[in-house]
């Protein structure tokens, strides 16, 4: 896309084309918007990101890196001596977030090595200072705690193939560990000069852990060699173990909490499936069914108020059914005096689709809990109010990256927002060393790509796939700066390839390829209200440029035709055959002379040869640069040299620009796994930028190239509420 401002700067702009809808995953999809379901609006947060040196005179920048938490234990929560909830978690890293006086919550990267947080347990001490016990990324665990204002890592008691781990800490500020391991349930506890251990059962599940008044240790578990739910204590001088209910009984989401009395209370989800809760009172287990019907729930957590009523916060994964897809629902009850067991008035009537709840009540009586969504949030609920504490919802794709007259990056792109196909579309800039992310309530398909472009004062415009009801449509999307506003496109059926231009006057330009073939377009205001139909034939992949007396010209790809390039001019359009092959990941820009150039592989399903044809005033040049596996950008700098982005077979991110004598190819950085799109843009200086999406870690990433290391950057994240 080439913005004509008549400028001195030329913008350079990059473009990665490919905008494939497969008609069979968007059916599957129709109505996925209906729902009524709301994304809690998060205040702005600002994160600190390191730069990270790559080949010489590259620099590496996370521009949008979303945190994990796919795998958060529900011992990774609690409340401290004020009532403010803490939360480990992690999984690409380990994350500690506290609760502040205004209910917000502040998040610090504790171990920023990756791979790391995954199953975190928190325990707080007498100071409220956090300790925790978290997987390291490489199947083995680590123990981290904070004094005052300081991390301190400490080894763990045995070197063992952990599952899980509950972490507790005594009225003298000792640790204590239950551990699910290779060896079985091992119990630990640290006496400030080493640490003592015991193997209790060979093979263990679903465990929890508690400390009575006196410091001695109580476990809840499921014992797997004869499916039995156990109760394992000590009493200072042996170790007791008991079946809790009938022999045959399985438990599975065990939550142990103690009474005043020391006494233990366990809530587990029995071998019918049923949600149960069991006391012991003297030496027999009493048992009740909490909840019944629910054909498979996994997760319980458990808690006493000041009275001693047990409160119990449990998921059901066939409670919540929206858009035809069941979904979890979490659900507390409590223990009425009768012994009835009725939905607390407290909570919510709906949490929405939520999953792995931990339940926390404070000294007050009141009712905490932290949770995930289907949305990809870690919410807490407190204060009868739910509160976003981090967002998880991967980068997917779509990327775009311009640059505009002040040297400002602009980007856009997709995030996944839920477990279904449903993406919402982001905007970033990189503005005095700072990441501006900005999210709301534009809801798009994942399926398709975003197109961005700059107005001839740098609007930033772009159009994406947007939602659907009946079928799909795009949405026109006009950004001005920081303002959001919208226009629809007609509805255009089954497109299977977009592109948007800008002419001088800013007029917003549109050509698409559906079935029928390709179609252009432009802002009603104009003039054309209606789509034009340029050449019959479906096809795929196209590119736009506006060219002389703002007059838009079109690369695309016909079925059994090839690569062709087209132009209008007045109400005629002329077209040529560029190459009769197969063609992918078209790009197309104009040089200084305003002669086409287009960048596309030639191949088979994307993977061949990346060729270079450029016209002219007669004749189509064409050239081939490199083997090539995956997507391509292409831009043109102020000096007219063409330069590329893409990832090459070997996994290597690549730059290529042309030079008189040939081709360069620059490996810039080796990633170890596909990155899943890249886009490149050249500023007023000549220097190149490249975007991509990392697919192992789902984080949107830039390479700057500088022969001086760039400051220091930030991210600020924005979020509005989003219904759909």
């Amino acid at each position: 896309m080439q913005a004509n401002t008549g400028g001195e700067i030329r913008l350079s702009l990059s473009k990665f084309t490919t905008l494939t809808i497969t008609l069979m995953i968007l059916l599957l999809f129709v109505g996925l918007s209906s729902s009524n379901a709301k994304i809690e609006a998060v205040d702005q947060q600002v994160i600190h990101l390191p730069l990270i040196a790559k080949q010489t005179g590259w620099w590496e920048e996370c521009i949008d890196c979303p945190h994990s938490f796919g795998n958060r234990s529900l011992n990774g929560a609690q409340l401290d001596s004020a009532g403010r909830i803490h939360v480990a978690y992690g999984g690409d890293q380990l994350y500690y977030a506290v609760q502040d006086d205004s209910g917000h919550f502040d998040i610090q990267i504790v171990d920023h090595q990756p791979g790391t947080g995954s199953g975190a347990a928190l325990a707080l001490d007498s100071s409220d200072h956090p300790h925790i016990v978290y997987q390291d990324g490489y199947e083995s665990w680590k123990y981290i705690y904070q004094d005052e204002g300081s991390w301190h890592h400490e080894e763990l008691p045995l070197s063992l193939n952990i599952t899980s781990i509950v972490i507790v800490i005594d009225s003298e500020d000792r640790t204590h560990l239950a551990l699910d391991s290779n060896t079985g349930l091992v119990h630990s506890y640290h006496n400030s000069e080493n640490w003592q251990s015991i193997t209790l059962e060979e093979t263990v599940d679903h465990l929890s852990f508690a400390l009575d008044q006196y410091d001695y240790p109580h476990l809840a578990y499921n014992e797997n060699t004869l499916d039995l739910l156990k109760y394992a204590t000590y009493d200072g001088a042996e170790w007791s173990i008991s079946v809790i209910g009938d022999p045959g009984e399985r438990g599975a989401g065990t939550s142990i909490v103690l009474d005043s009395a020391s006494l233990p209370h366990v809530s587990y989800i029995g071998s019918d499936g049923y949600l149960k809760y069991a006391v012991k009172d003297g030496s027999e287990w009493q048992i009740e069914t909490v909840a019944e019907g629910y054909s498979y729930a996994s997760e319980s957590s458990l808690k006493l108020d000041q009275s001693g009523t047990p409160y119990v916060v449990y998921t059901d994964l066939e409670y919540n059914c929206p858009r035809g897809i069941c979904v979890s629902e979490t659900l507390c009850k409590y223990r009425e005096s009768e012994g009835n067991w009725i939905s607390t008035p407290s909570w919510p009537t709906s949490m929405g689709a939520t999953q792995r709840a931990t339940l926390l009540i404070d000294a007050s009586d009141d009712i905490h809990a932290v949770y995930d969504t289907w949305f990809k949030t870690l919410e807490a609920y407190s204060s009868g109010s739910p509160t976003t504490i981090d967002l998880a919802q991967d980068v997917y794709g779509g990327l775009e990256l311009v640059i505009d007259r002040d040297g400002i990056l602009h980007s856009t792109y997709h995030k996944h927002m839920d477990e279904s196909f449903l993406g919402r579309v982001v905007y970033a800039r990189r503005e005095d060393n700072n990441w501006q992310i900005e999210s709301g309530g534009q809801l798009s398909y994942l399926g398709g790509g975003t197109r961005l472009t700059l107005g001839p004062a740098d609007e930033v415009i772009y159009v994406y796939p947007g939602k659907m009801y009946y079928g799909p449509y795009y949405e026109l999307r006009y950004i001005l700066r920081r303002r959001w506003s919208s226009s629809p496109m007609p509805y255009i059926g089954n497109a299977i390839s977009i592109d948007i231009a800008v002419d001088s006057q800013g007029v917003v330009h549109f050509s698409y390829l559906n079935s029928n073939g390709l179609y252009y377009w432009y802002d009603p205001t104009s003039g054309l209200t209606s789509p034009e139909f340029v050449n019959f034939g479906p096809g795929s992949f196209l590119a736009m440029v506006i060219g002389a007396n703002n007059q838009p010209c079109i690369a695309y790809h016909v079925y059994g035709t090839g690569l062709k390039y087209a132009c209008r001019n007045g109400t005629e359009w002329t077209q040529d055959v560029v190459r009769a092959v197969n063609t992918y990941f078209i790009s197309l820009d104009l040089d200084s002379d305003g002669q086409p150039h287009i960048v596309y592989i030639e191949g088979i399903a994307g993977s061949g040869e990346i060729t270079h044809a450029s016209f002219n005033g007669s004749d189509w040049n064409v050239e081939q640069v490199a083997w090539i596996n995956g997507d391509l950008s292409m831009t043109i700098d102020g000096q007219d040299s063409i330069h590329l982005s893409y990832w090459n077979g070997a996994n290597d991110i690549i730059h290529a620009y042309r030079k008189e004598t040939g081709w360069v190819l620059d490996e810039v950085m080796t990633t170890g796994n596909a990155p899943m799109s890249t886009a490149i843009a050249v500023d007023s200086q000549g220097n190149p930028h490249i975007a991509y999406v990392d697919n192992e870690l789902k984080d949107l990433r830039i390479l700057r190239n500088s022969a001086r290391s760039p400051q220091s950057i930030n991210m600020i994240c924005t979020s509005r509420s989003a219904d759909y």
